[in-house]
């Protein structure tokens, strides 16, 4: 214990002082004073050690020891200390006993302590071999490279201040890394390092922590007082994958009364979240309350740079030589693999991703040979995915082939050399790849219980078949307890973009006889795609030029067959992520109903008619595209949240400076939201007409009767009570600079009142306004005409007609020169 760093300096201190209670009161006697000798010469021994606070301590201690018992004793001790060194055989890990021992008992030291010391150094254990490069980050997806900071120091100095959550756009590999950082800096009482693998967690919106230290064997009265005593620092991997939808931090009641202490770092690609994915972290006191921003940081970890891609090269060199040893190649050092990786064309811009750099690491020996032009060479992100599955199934035959099995699995294993290992190992994992997107919907852990499930799907791939157990094994799985997935989840995104094009399989690379139109489509048909699978597709797309006439058939097939509307919309989506344009092309009738086109030119494309229902369809471009008697329900234009409110919406309107939005509902409630959280800020009663003064936060609104209320936006106190009208306030509008407003009511007058005083000072008769811009007034109403006025002095100074209906609404241009108007005789001026 005394010498072994993973102790804290206070254990290890008491070890010695224990030995030198042995030596000084002669509790152990032997003949020979053995004991004594050994005793001696072991804090000898950790004198000698270069951390001074232990050696110091020591040291101390034998000064004290010198004059220590009787003649014989201090003439032992000078023996010891000036003859030659007798080194007793010291370990410098012990193993970890399953239980407290003597030292802990004797010391008092909580049993949870001890659980807590075995934890880390379990952890530590475990990534002791992991590569790691400090990572570079930017406050979001959008900020530009110059905003680059040191994500560990920045999340470090976070989680030592008040904040409560910082949520990270990383990898596995990060939230890892971050755990053996803090196992690292932690000292006896402090924060505890906790990690989360949220994927494998049964609702990890409860109780959360409790599940996973039970899975970490703590018992219930040490979880008692870890909750009641100890502080966490929740370390939460994988939220994309998990598909979750709720706030854990929120749900799981973190720093809640009674219940756990504790800060979070999540790791979440947002990407694949839309674009609410902040209120998913921010830190709420509970569901009902806006949240806390001020507690919440995001980091978005930035590529790998050249010199860090060298840095971990080095790593994976000095750390792992046999993976970066090649048979035909043996010499890959660091020099060779930056030579390969700045030769081979835009190799140094795929591997910035660090999982892909991983990938490249390992396929490289087996991709180029030193004769080869490296330049000719063009390898993609589904190239290095294609290269490392067969090198994996290839390493897994050769293990298969050299080890001793029972005469079953051996006939089992000719049979599938017979048939092509590779093959039949890429079409397991390819079938699994479907069962998880079609009972799972995509969730990447399967849980299976042979007794319970024997007779489910799961059994075909987890069950104990010889066959399916030779698959499995060779497969690149992980398995924790009875949990399995892919070690990445973009392997399984791999193969399932491989069920629907794999250009190995001979029927995939063949033309087909006849039309063959909806024979070229079947593949796409009950694959729903997302993000992930359809970026190894778009690849595919690029370098197969049969694949892509295949998708342009599916889009072309789907204008006469509406059964192929989701081989379409899959087609379409695929031809646009892999840089496809469509400007001026004639998708008249197509059905694309979900397809994702966000980023697509379709500029002065004819899309009369088409079924666009649901299409992403933000950034594209459409400029003069043809849109008429399209289906557009659902379709996403960039749009931001919606927010749900407890009855039917009457009006909405932003401040000036678009930081806040009034609701007023059908129920008499006006509520007013953050426009930047989203988080509703206040919420009192009002009627449904509303405006927001351009100068102040005033809110003016319908109040009781056929008045207009004039007060504070976030409290709803009334200032001013503006009365005159006779019948119900329709509508309600500011003049630029604040100081007037304009009210109209179902009594056929516009009224213009001074927001200072409150009086009115012009009425407009005729009929019903609605629209106000400063310098004019435009009122429309049940007589077919729109009617101008100065509101200076309230004098009408044009009629417009031409409507031969009642005018229901009108808007001005942005500069003022134009009005649009909107008639129940259905035509629009």
């Amino acid at each position: 214990i005394a010498i072994d760093p993973q102790w804290e300096a206070t254990i290890r201190e008491h070890s010695v002082d224990f030995l030198a209670e042995l030596y000084r009161n002669d509790i152990i006697q032997n003949a020979n004073n053995e004991i004594d000798q050994w005793i001696l010469s072991i804090l000898r021994q950790v004198v000698a050690l270069p951390e001074a606070p232990v050696s110091g301590h020591v040291q101390l201690l034998l000064q004290g020891l010198e004059k220590e018992g009787d003649i014989d004793k201090q003439a032992l001790y000078r023996v010891i200390m000036d003859g030659p060194a007798n080194l007793y055989p010291l370990r410098m890990h012990s193993p970890t006993p399953s239980s407290s021992h003597l030292l802990v008992r004797v010391q008092a030291i909580p049993d949870v302590e001890y659980d807590i010391h075995r934890l880390r150094s379990q952890r530590l254990k475990e990534r002791e071999n992991a590569l790691y490069i400090a990572p570079q980050a930017k406050p979001t997806l959008q900020s530009s490279d110059d905003t680059l900071f040191s994500l560990k120091e920045k999340t470090l100095d976070f989680l030592a201040g008040s904040g409560q959550v910082i949520q990270e756009e990383a990898s596995r590999r990060s939230t890892w890394s971050w755990e053996h950082i803090l196992w690292k800096d932690y000292k006896r009482g402090g924060a505890i390092p906790l990690h989360i693998n949220l994927p494998p967690i049964e609702n990890p919106q409860q109780i959360m922590i409790t599940k996973q230290l039970q899975q970490l064997n703590f018992s219930d009265v040490q979880l008692q007082e870890l909750k009641q005593h100890r502080q966490f620092i929740i370390i939460c991997d994988g939220y994309d994958e998990s598909q979750l939808k709720k706030n854990i931090y929120t749900t799981n009641l973190i720093n809640q009364p009674g219940q756990w202490t504790a800060k979070m770092v999540i790791s979440c690609r947002s990407q694949y979240l839309g674009f609410d994915y902040r209120t998913r972290f921010q830190p709420t006191c509970d569901r009902y309350q806006p949240p806390i921003t001020e507690l919440f940081r995001e980091a978005v970890i930035a590529p790998f740079s050249r010199s860090q891609i060298e840095q971990y090269v080095e790593q994976l060199v000095q750390k792992t030589p046999s993976q970066a040893t090649d048979t035909a190649q043996p010499n890959w050092t660091v020099k060779v693999y930056m030579d390969k990786l700045n030769r081979i064309p835009k190799m140094i811009e795929l591997v910035t991703n660090p999982f892909l750099l991983t990938l490249a690491l390992k396929a490289l020996p087996n991709v180029v040979r030193s004769a080869q032009d490296l330049s000719n060479i063009c390898l993609t992100r589904v190239g290095l995915y294609d290269s490392f599955i067969v090198q994996w199934l290839e390493m897994s035959k050769q293990r298969l082939e050299g080890n001793t099995l029972s005469t079953e699995a051996q006939n089992i294993l000719e049979a599938l050399l017979n048939e092509g290992f590779v093959q039949q190992g890429v079409d397991f994992q390819k079938d699994l790849a479907t069962a998880i997107f079609q009972h799972q919907g995509g969730a990447p852990v399967v849980e299976y219980l042979q007794i319970r499930e024997s007779r489910t799907w799961k059994a075909s791939f987890f069950g104990p078949d010889a066959q399916v157990t030779l698959l499995r094994e060779s497969s690149p799985l992980s398995r924790f307890g009875n949990q399995y997935r892919f070690l990445h989840r973009s392997i399984l995104e791999y193969f399932y973009s491989r069920v629907m094009f794999d250009p190995f399989e001979a029927s995939h690379l063949s033309t087909h006889n006849g039309s063959g139109a909806t024979e070229s489509v079947e593949a796409f048909v009950d694959h729903p795609l997302n993000q992930r699978s359809i970026q190894f597709l778009a690849e595919r797309a690029e370098w197969y030029p049969l694949f892509k006439s295949r998708l342009f058939a599916a889009v072309e097939e789907s204008k006469v067959d509406a059964r192929v509307c989701r081989a379409a919309a899959n087609a379409i989506s695929i031809l646009v992520r892999a840089g496809v344009r469509f400007n001026g092309v004639d998708l008249r009738e197509i059905r694309i109903p979900g397809a994702d086109i966000q980023g697509g030119q379709f500029d002065s494309a004819d899309m009369e008619g088409a079924d666009l229902s649901n299409v992403n369809m933000s950034k594209a471009w459409l400029r003069q595209a043809n849109l008429r008697r399209t289906l557009m329900g659902g379709v996403q234009f960039e749009e931001l949240l919606y927010l749900t409110v407890g009855a039917r919406v009457v009006n909405c309107v932003f401040s000036f400076d678009g930081e806040l939005l009034a609701v007023s509902t059908l129920d008499s409630r006006i509520c007013v939201y953050n426009a930047t959280t989203w988080a509703k800020i206040a919420d009192y009663t009002g009627e449904y007409a509303i405006a927001i003064s351009p100068t102040t936060r005033e809110l003016a609104k319908k109040g009781h009767g056929y008045n207009v209320e004039l007060g504070d936006i976030l409290i709803g106190e009334t200032r001013l009570v503006l009365k005159g009208h006779s019948d119900e306030v329709e509508h309600i509008v500011y003049s630029l600079d604040g100081s007037l407003i304009a009210t109209a009511s179902g009594d056929t007058n516009v009224r213009i009142w001074s927001t200072e005083s409150g009086n009115s000072l012009h009425v407009l008769g005729g009929h019903t306004g609605d629209i106000y811009d400063g310098h004019q007034i435009a009122s429309c109403g049940h007589d077919a005409t729109i009617r101008l006025w100065d509101p200076r002095n309230g004098d009408l100074f044009a009629v417009l007609s031409g409507h031969n209906a009642s005018v229901t609404s009108l808007s001005y241009s942005p500069n003022g020169d134009h009005i649009a108007s909107a008639s129940v005789d259905e035509l629009g001026d």
